[in-house]
């Protein structure tokens, strides 16, 4: 135990020398609900009657939060006399976005804390924060059971209004079509049970513009027995693989850059689509398929 604790102060010691406070560090990236709880603290005001209650108010919020549907708004307002928290229960999937936005109305620019949660290991963990005007994003690649927690510093009224929104990472790769042109999903039998559809089927006209759901670079244009005419894209900023198939034209070569909603290709029914209505078979790898649905659905 004394090496452990002399190793660690060692390390300490070593990083303040070159200029760097680990301490420091750690503190600058506690959530500003955090940093507030410590200022009380070290203004020895933890112990008052109303500091108790802000603090049980925000920790009762995590266990007594609402569910709701997304997108969901709401507005109220907060009591400077009685400290208290909102909370807002909601699933969210891999391949979405969380958009939160919000208005406020304070007293000399009071800070209200908005704060992003997710259930990991039994407990709600932190995630991330919004900045003062309510403002929050996030990317998930995970499914989740999240939660947002509302509550404004100690002895504030404050009117709000909160907007919390889920949007898909991706943009549809056939132009103009929506949800409803999906009609053939992830895990769907393929040749009588032999094999698992590996992505999901766009459905529309003939010659229709296949695009860029984002942006990245082509990696691969050939033409193949299953997927006929094939496009595969690379997407560094996630590290994914988007597979385009059964393209009645290849409009890009291995190699070029594209931009979201550049035209890659035209909808057919080349390979095994052949005998099928035409349509798009979109996919997304990543060492294996995972289903690309909720990359592409909005709500």
């Amino acid at each position: 135990m004394k090496n452990v604790l002399l190793i660690i102060f060692v390390c300490i010691v070593f990083a303040a020398c070159n200029g760097v406070n680990p301490i420091s560090n750690i503190a600058l990236k506690a959530p500003p609900h955090t940093k507030y709880i410590r200022s009380l603290e070290q203004a020895n005001l933890e112990k008052t009657t109303m500091a108790q209650e802000w603090v049980r108010a925000s920790e009762n919020a995590l266990f007594d939060s609402i569910m709701v549907t997304l997108p969901f708004s709401e507005s109220g307002y907060f009591i400077a006399s009685k400290p208290a928290a909102r909370s807002y229960r909601f699933d969210v999937k891999k391949g979405q976005v969380l958009t939160v936005t919000g208005n406020l109305i304070t007293k000399n620019n009071a800070t209200v804390f908005l704060d992003l949660f997710r259930w990991h290991e039994n407990k709600w963990t932190s995630m991330s924060h919004g900045d003062s005007t309510l403002a929050l994003t996030h990317e998930f690649d995970s499914d989740e059971k999240c939660l947002i927690r509302l509550q404004p510093e100690l002895l504030v009224t404050a009117y709000y209004t909160i907007s919390i929104s889920l949007t898909p990472v991706l943009i549809n790769p056939v132009a103009g079509a929506t949800n409803k042109s999906i009609r053939s999903f992830y895990g769907d039998s393929r040749d009588g049970g032999k094999r698992k559809h590996e992505g999901i089927d766009i459905f529309a006209k003939k010659g229709t513009p296949v695009i860029a759901p984002t942006s990245g670079y082509v990696t691969r244009v050939n033409t193949g027995k299953l997927g006929g005419k094939v496009v595969w894209m690379q997407d560094q900023k996630r590290g994914h693989s988007y597979y385009f198939a059964h393209l009645d034209e290849q409009l890009v070569k291995a190699g070029t850059k594209v931009s979201k909603g550049d035209t890659i290709g035209t909808v057919g029914n080349t390979g095994n689509a052949r005998y099928t209505p035409s349509h798009l078979h979109f996919g997304i790898y990543q060492n294996r398929s995972f289903d690309p649905v909720h990359f592409i659905r909005t709500l």
